[in-house]
């Protein structure tokens, strides 16, 4: 072992040990003492704990389905420390316009609420520094190809023998074993392959992507859930589990009765628009200046559209009783409907609809979503790269009413080591300024070293060793994304980033 990996892993002890290492017994998060914590509010602003507080995250994750279950557990109150790749880091983060500042808002919309570090997986310290780093973690979340992690000696068998509390997810295409279990997955792959693109578009048209990537929001989805399931799990074994999550086997579950339909008549599915193939009403519907939705999901709720549409006379036609017959003639009831519809606006049709019992709504533009009054909850969180400070929005946690969404910023990496500097003190004293005094009088290649690189190194020789073999290396721009307390303020210890760089030329 080298001096430097030694250095390392006595302070990723240090750092477990007396840091706030999370031990969840019973109903109880057991923490360290707050004085050698990191500076890190994971209280709403009423001063409730959130659930998983004392949870700590590390996230090998890059693009959405990963992030957005991540994110969650970020939101729920857990520590997320997401690793990215030297040089580019996620490659969402390229993914634009739009962009805030220099950085893509696709990246911005799913990477709140967490650290960042850059390591290079593919050189041995950096594989030490990832298993040292799961050792005082409580979930692994990954989206490699499956068998590439084990190769370095990062799978779940490997890091469940350093630490076997250790709950470990990963996600992928097709899942770690099968067929196509090496292959590549993204979204629209996936919702290709599951079907969910054969039964989307227009009824007489093509297949059509839905959207949004709802196969990586449903996977991330089903990911945070069996995490939770498996942190519940751990309060009775005491150890973690592998959780392998992937792409298909998500998006097939979400076929719900289609699935069934096949599974259980025999009956192919098919595309059906806006409708319901199952339901008439339960479309959407052009009316004199937009669309309006409508969905009557029972015989009373039907009587209550013709009510409202002064078409009483379809309520008395034996065709429509039922909805199995309205069914069998669904054509000639939409079209009877879609000619009433345009006869007036949308919002004279909701207007006529309130009160009535049937669920309705207009097909809102993106700009109308943001400006109903009857909204979700989003964040404004400020964005910070090279100088500037720069507030973006992102859509927050909507489900639970008693968590308040944190602030985050994403830092570039001088303001990002510059917020590290007071960690560093706070967590090393005094020792750390000598440190910091040294590298700023030394360079490596054409770049100068940053004011900080590693928090856990102590020593000199280990400085030395690490900067005349050219393990370390800066960032030469924005990849770290930083925590903020629910404070307005952008206090420097309310703030921590920091960079693992080792032989960054080279790419995972």
């Amino acid at each position: 072992m080298s001096g430097s990996f030694r250095v390392l892993n006595s302070s990723l002890r240090a750092w477990c040990h007396s840091g706030f290492r999370a031990l969840l017994q019973g109903n109880q998060a057991l923490r360290c003492p707050r004085s050698r914590r990191w500076k890190s509010d994971t209280h709403t602003a009423a001063g409730t704990p959130r659930p998983l507080e004392g949870v700590r995250v590390l996230d090998l994750t890059r693009v959405l389905a990963g992030p957005f279950a991540t994110m969650i557990l970020g939101d729920l109150g857990a520590e997320v420390i997401k690793v990215e790749r030297p040089g580019g880091g996620d490659d969402t983060r390229a993914w634009g316009p739009p962009f805030v500042s220099s950085e893509s808002v696709y990246f911005l919309s799913i990477n709140r609420n967490k650290k960042s570090i850059a390591v290079d997986l593919k050189h041995l310290r950096g594989a030490e520094i990832i298993q040292q780093l799961a050792g005082v973690c409580d979930v692994l979340v990954e989206n490699f190809l499956p068998g590439k992690l084990p190769q370095m000696g990062l799978g779940y068998a490997e890091l469940s023998r350093v630490n076997p509390r250790l709950i470990y997810c990963s996600i992928s295409g097709y899942g770690q074993t099968g067929p196509q279990a090496q292959s590549p997955g993204y979204d629209s792959i996936a919702s290709a392959v599951s079907g969910m693109m054969h039964i989307t578009g227009p009824e007489d048209g093509e297949p059509v992507r839905p959207g949004v990537a709802m196969t990586d929001l449903a996977t991330g989805l089903y990911a945070h859930g069996a995490i939770m399931a498996a942190l519940l799990q751990r309060l009775k074994t005491g150890r973690g589990v592998h959780i392998d999550c992937n792409l298909l086997s998500s998006q097939v579950s979400c076929l719900s009765h289609i699935a069934a339909n096949y599974l259980n008549a025999g009956k192919e599915a098919k595309r059906w628009g806006t409708a319901h193939e199952s339901i008439v009403p339960y479309q959407g519907f052009r009316t004199k200046d937009g669309h309006l939705v409508v969905a009557a999901g029972n015989d009373k709720q039907f009587v209550r559209v013709c009510q409202v549409l002064d078409l009483q006379n379809l309520t008395e036609d034996p065709k429509y009783k039922t909805n199995r017959l309205r069914v069998q003639n669904r054509k000639q009831l939409l079209h009877t409907l879609s000619q009433r519809f345009l006869q007036e606006k949308t919002a004279d049709w909701l207007r006529r609809f309130h009160g009535s019992g049937v669920p309705v709504g207009p097909i809102n533009s993106i700009q109308e979503v943001f400006s109903e009054p009857q909204r979700g909850r989003w964040v404004r969180s400020p964005l910070q790269c090279q100088a500037a400070i720069v507030l973006y929005w992102s859509v927050g946690l909507y489900l639970l009413d008693f968590i308040s969404t944190w602030m985050s910023s994403v830092a570039g990496h001088r303001e990002a080591l510059q917020h590290l500097q007071s960690i560093m003190k706070h967590v090393h004293g005094g020792e750390t300024q000598l440190f910091l005094d040294q590298l700023m009088h030394q360079e490596i290649g054409p770049f100068p070293v940053p004011q900080l690189i590693f928090k856990c190194l102590q020593d000199s020789s280990s400085h030395h060793h690490l900067l005349r073999h050219g393990h370390v290396k800066p960032m030469t721009h924005c990849v770290c994304v930083c925590q903020t307390s629910p404070s307005a303020s952008l206090s420097c210890n309310n703030l921590f980033s920091t960079t693992f760089l080792f032989n960054s030329g080279s790419e995972v």
